[in-house]
């Protein structure tokens, strides 16, 4: 008797919560496990998505680098501390959009014009030119061959984008059906 009276107490609380509605499969089925093949690509994009932008952050870990260069008392860096936080934008941008992958044209340009601007400020950063060549100094010590890398060739192959907006008229241009109505004049 006891059973039964915990089994319909069980029942009466969870009763609710499986009553509740499942997205259906294309049978019809709520939970089914049949998707439609646009359902099944969206959903492996999105988790493809996820986890490239999730290895590409964790790859950068700007956000570390940026701890480290200050976490250590006796060793402070404020050099690479100074690069990082330039580097920190490009690292926002990554976890926003990782570039091409979206598939979607106007803001795959967009997410690449901000990379190149954010390139660009590493390049013109001094810390940054700084931190480069005490790697390019680095590795060639280590190196049994000169590799003849320096910042300053990388930065020559970035693109410069312009960050200026140019002026443009209130009025938007007429298309058809609009009509246009005559500017305001101003009184003198």
């Amino acid at each position: 008797m006891k059973r039964i009276l915990i089994l319909a107490l069980a029942t009466l609380l969870a009763g609710p919560a499986l009553a509740q509605t499942r997205q259906k499969d294309i049978l019809g089925i709520p939970g089914g496990i049949i998707n439609s093949p646009h359902t099944t690509l969206s959903n492996i994009e999105a988790k493809q998505t996820q986890d490239i932008t999730q290895f590409l952050v964790d790859l950068a870990d700007i956000s570390g680098a940026i701890t480290l260069s200050q976490q250590i008392p006796a060793l402070q860096d404020p050099v690479g501390n100074a690069c990082w936080l330039q580097f920190n934008g490009i690292g926002e941008l990554l976890k926003i959009h990782p570039s091409p992958l979206n598939l979607k044209l106007a803001s795959d340009w967009e997410a690449l014009r901000l990379l190149a601007i954010g390139l660009n400020q590493v390049c013109a950063n001094p810390n940054c030119g700084q931190m480069f060549v005490d790697a390019t100094n680095a590795v060639g010590a280590l190196a049994p061959i000169q590799n003849g890398i320096s910042l300053a060739s990388i930065c020559s192959k970035i693109p410069v984008i312009g960050t200026s907006a140019v002026p443009t008229s209130a009025a938007p241009a007429p298309v058809v059906g609009t009509v246009v109505a005559p500017a305001p004049v101003a009184k003198p």
